[in-house]
């Protein structure tokens, strides 16, 4: 859902979205629905349970190949936002190799890499149950949200400029309902929830403490650099001096 422009044009984000990914999402997610309705003892397994015996594994397939394609996605917007932090002078300097002669986004970082392979091994071990694992997912998702609608606000009232009331509804309509979906998802917060927090906390207190070094470091090479002016005063100088000595 969340593509990196990079990778890919706006109209084919646009085309996939529109026709492909909010349908399919909206059409399982009112399946599901409508099955639980009928029964409701299966909301543990809901999607599984759903689906009829003849295409079971089919869909288990699909389900299996569309985590593996989401990972790579995540892995590939870790790089993709990194490399942009980094450029903003937010993050730490990494080692980034352009995979791509015709699109500045497609990168890759070895360190963030290896890191992602050992944090995922790590959360695993530690976790254990999917059940806890997606209590961490389903604040990280919902959270996500929340971020976008807040900068999508900035957006539409900076950049965009289009009436005020219009934002309002925006912002409310769309706070409102992810709202409710956060407050139910932080009751979770200790059966795993933390995680994302965890890390989120972690990576804002590196980033700022990057951030506010330098950029004191930047005041300081700004305040105490040395003129052009007195460069070519001192150079003028010591080539007088050399004269001199070369004539006595």
């Amino acid at each position: 859902m969340f593509v990196d422009l990079g990778h890919f044009s706006v109209r084919s984000v646009q085309i996939s979205f529109s026709c492909v990914v909010f349908p399919s999402i909206l059409s399982a997610y009112i399946g599901q629905a409508a099955y639980l309705t009928k029964f409701p003892e299966n909301v543990g397994n809901a999607f599984y349970a759903s689906v009829l015996d003849p295409i079971y594994w089919p869909t288990f397939v699909v389900a299996v190949v569309a985590a593996i394609i989401a990972s790579q996605a995540m892995i590939s917007g870790a790089f993709s936002i990194v490399a942009q932090a980094q450029s903003l002078g937010c993050f730490p300097r990494v080692k980034v190799i352009h995979t791509s002669a015709k699109h500045e986004g497609q990168v890759y970082i070895p360190e963030l890499n290896y890191f992602l392979m050992v944090a995922c091994v790590v959360v695993t071990l530690s976790f254990k149950t999917t059940r806890n694992l997606g209590n961490a997912y389903g604040i990280c998702v919902v959270s996500a949200e929340l971020t976008t609608t807040n900068m999508m606000t900035l957006v539409m009232l900076l950049i965009w400029k289009i009436s005020i009331w219009r934002i309002i509804l925006f912002y409310v309509v769309y706070v409102t309902i992810e709202s409710t979906y956060l407050s139910t998802q932080l009751t979770k917060f200790v059966q795993g929830g933390f995680l994302p927090l965890a890390f989120s906390f972690v990576l804002v207190i590196i980033m700022g403490n990057w951030h506010y070094v330098q950029k004191h470091r930047y005041e300081f090479e700004l305040k105490n650099k040395v003129s052009s002016d007195y460069c070519e005063h001192v150079i003028f100088v010591l080539r007088d001096n050399r004269s001199k000595r070369n004539k006595k």
